[in-house]
């Protein structure tokens, strides 16, 4: 459990014991946490793209070639540490359960590169939930925005998001002698509902594989720097990151696969230009059909209504003109200008993003 020395090493920087908070960036180097488990297992869902950080991102993260994003301002951040507190101070006062918060870094014995955070554990030698005991729980407390409600299934189970599984698996392989993890999850306007995270020997053989093999990456890299090997890039910001020290010469035989994508994308911008145009002319065919009435009955009975709105508009001048003191506290932050004006304080305040802009010409 929390604190438990025979199954929680604490190691450090050269072994000297070191505990940080989950947010220390520099720390966290060190090793692999929970929140970056589903990375390091190479795992990306297609409801997760867009959003989560890829293999090859924490890999370069890792090894100090990418920065941290900082996610500290997010809303959805905020609410969940917000809310943690107060979570667990209602899961005491009106569950069977007794929650214990735990601030303290754990490091695996058997893999000193995994390190945990958790929320919190148990209390008691006797933990009962959907009719199964357990001796030693972990708790990890969730507190998601509505929209997240999807993610969650049948309570009792581990149908959690696939990012939060792996965060419970990464915990069960640190604290070798926890029984479960119990996810209790929080979400607006809704009854706490509680999830439970099992050991699942196949679930967590292969986490470990991969996880083993991600960090042999970060290692090998660490010793020799100019090593070309590593995760294999998944999307376009892992394929300009590994490719952005280019040569100079351009390739004469692009492969046929590339050469057929790169004139897909072209032959889409067209089609794209051409459907905006049909759109157009298409809509002038609708409204002159339904004419004066509100709508019309398609013939797979399904209603197109024709909504009639007025919009207004005006002209920034005659804001300016009639009300000046409201202008002045209107005023959009022109880009373009301050860049113009001021080029050279720019590079005191902007941060980098690498990307490669396609065009043939």
């Amino acid at each position: 459990m929390a604190g438990d020395v025979k199954n929680s090493k604490v190691l450090g920087f050269n072994g000297n014991g070191l505990q940080f908070k989950p947010g220390d960036v520099k720390a966290r180097m060190q090793g692999i946490g929970g929140s970056e488990a589903y990375a390091a297992a190479n795992i990306l869902t297609p409801e997760m793209e867009g959003w989560a950080t890829t293999q090859f991102e924490l890999f370069y993260q890792k090894c100090g070639l990418l920065a941290v994003p900082d996610i500290s301002d997010k809303a959805s951040v905020q609410w969940g540490q917000w809310l943690e507190g107060p979570v667990i101070d209602k899961i005491n006062k009106e569950t069977k359960y007794k929650l214990s918060r735990d601030s303290k870094t754990h490091w695996s014995v058997d893999f000193p590169f995994l390190f945990a955070h958790i929320d919190a554990y148990l209390q008691g030698n006797v933990i009962e939930a959907f009719g199964k005991k357990y001796k030693r729980v972990i708790a990890e407390i969730k507190c998601p925005l509505t929209y997240s409600a999807k993610n969650y299934g049948e309570e009792g189970t581990n149908q959690v998001p696939t990012w939060t599984l792996m965060q419970c698996i990464h915990y069960l392989v640190v604290h070798t002698n926890v029984d479960a993890v119990f996810v209790f999850v929080q979400l607006p306007h809704e009854k706490l509902k509680h999830y439970v995270v099992k050991r699942d020997k196949k679930l967590i053989d292969t986490y470990i594989k991969a996880v083993c093999r991600f960090w042999s990456f970060v290692e090998e890299k660490r010793k020799n720097p100019d090593m070309s090997g590593g995760p294999d890039p998944r999307t376009s910001h892992d394929y300009t990151l590994v490719n952005w020290n280019h040569t100079d010469e351009f390739i004469t035989d692009l492969d046929p696969e590339g050469e057929f994508a790169w004139k897909r994308m072209e032959e889409r911008k067209v089609q794209a230009k051409i459907a905006e145009l049909e759109d157009k002319k298409d809509r002038l065919l609708v409204l002159r059909s339904i004419g004066k009435a509100p709508g019309a009955i398609l013939k797979d009975g399904r209603q197109l209504t024709a909504k009639r709105v007025v919009t207004r508009d005006y002209k920034e001048d005659k804001v300016k003109e009639n009300f000046p003191e409201e202008y002045k506290k209107c005023q959009k932050f022109d880009r373009s200008k301050f860049k113009k004006d001021h080029d050279g304080l720019i590079d005191k305040i902007c941060t980098y993003e690498k990307s490669i802009r396609l065009k043939a010409k």
